[in-house]
């Protein structure tokens, strides 16, 4: 469905039509649709609808790769976490106490 963004005027079939914003736009050229979608005054709401579905789907395909990702690094770094936490305290990293 054609909807108007801006208030339009055209010429159709020797008449002219005006159409207000939000409307419905119905009887122009293919020429007149293109140049009005071009401009900004007219959207073709079913191929935003379309757009709209596939930039979802690239999103949630995007978040999956990432999440994949994000997984395997994850086991990566487990796999080289050393077994036993360090040792901690003053005297560990000292080298023990001076007799």
């Amino acid at each position: 469905m054609l909807k108007a963004k801006t208030r339009i005027k055209a010429h159709v079939n020797g008449e002219v039509i005006e159409f207000a914003i939000g409307q419905e736009v119905k009887g122009l050229s293919e020429g007149q649709v293109a140049e009005l979608k071009a401009s900004g005054a007219l959207e073709d709401t079913v191929e935003l609808a379309k757009a709209e579905k596939v930039a979802a789907q690239a999103q949630d395909k995007a978040l999956d790769a990432f999440m994949a990702e994000r997984e395997a690094i994850q086991a990566g770094q487990a796999d080289l976490a050393p077994s036993e936490a360090p040792a901690s305290g003053k005297g560990a990293s000292q080298g023990g106490k001076k007799a």
